[in-house]
């Protein structure tokens, strides 16, 4: 269900990540969303009202932190490295108040159509909540399949149990999305959106693990 239209005069997707050229074409093609732009370099920022970045996930931090170095409060920013407890300590002191900064997570890794994608939204400790309403109404006029919110804890704590690769492993993770062997879903996560997360995640999150380790605590 739509929260109220989202309105875009210019979208602004940095880095090449496997969901960059899908976000382009979407946000090109949407009729709520005006110009579209693809940087290969946050200094190229400038007037915007939406960033998306899909960059390396060593690096999204520091682009995190230059995106909003260049825009003004208003604007939605956005990044969607998989890895959220470390990124988001990392960021919670350089958010300024009022920023609209939202982080997100589109699976699977593997782009495809937004339609058969699911999104998860990970608030930073005092993130707006117009902020938060705009972003899943963002995602829903583009069309994924269903937005989540998740807390960062439970979303790493599916990223570490596919790390480990074995079947216990397995089933700490859907444990963790609902089933009985955690008692119960992971904060911040309806056990609808918990089913749906975990019926793509353990497949998807095997592509970015390599790149995502340096960042696991």
């Amino acid at each position: 269900m739509l929260r109220g239209e989202v309105r875009i005069e210019r979208a602004v997707v940095v880095g090449d990540g496997p969901w960059a050229a899908p976000l382009l074409e979407a946000l090109a093609a949407a009729s709520f969303c005006g110009k579209v732009s693809h940087l290969a370099s946050i200094s190229e920022l400038c007037e915007a009202d939406l960033v998306v970045i899909d960059g390396p996930p060593g690096d999204t931090a520091e682009l995190v932190r230059g995106a909003l170095d260049r825009v003004a409060p208003g604007t939605l920013v956005t990044e969607l490295c998989p890895i959220k407890s470390s990124l988001l300590n990392a960021l919670e002191a350089d958010v300024p108040p009022g920023y609209g900064f939202v982080a997100c997570t589109v699976f699977p890794a593997t782009a495809g159509s937004l339609g058969r994608a699911v999104v998860s939204i990970t608030p930073l400790m005092g993130s707006v909540p117009r902020a938060l309403e705009r972003m899943r109404g963002l995602w829903e006029q583009l069309g994924a399949a269903r937005v989540v919110q998740v807390d960062p804890g439970a979303q790493d704590l599916w990223v570490a149990a596919r790390q480990m690769g074995t079947p216990d492993a397995r089933r700490v993770a859907e444990g963790a999305a609902g089933a009985d062997t955690l008692g119960g879903n992971p904060p911040g996560i309806d056990s609808a959106g918990a089913r749906a997360l975990n019926r793509d995640y353990l497949d998807w999150l095997a592509h970015h693990i390599e790149q995502a380790r340096p960042n696991l605590p």
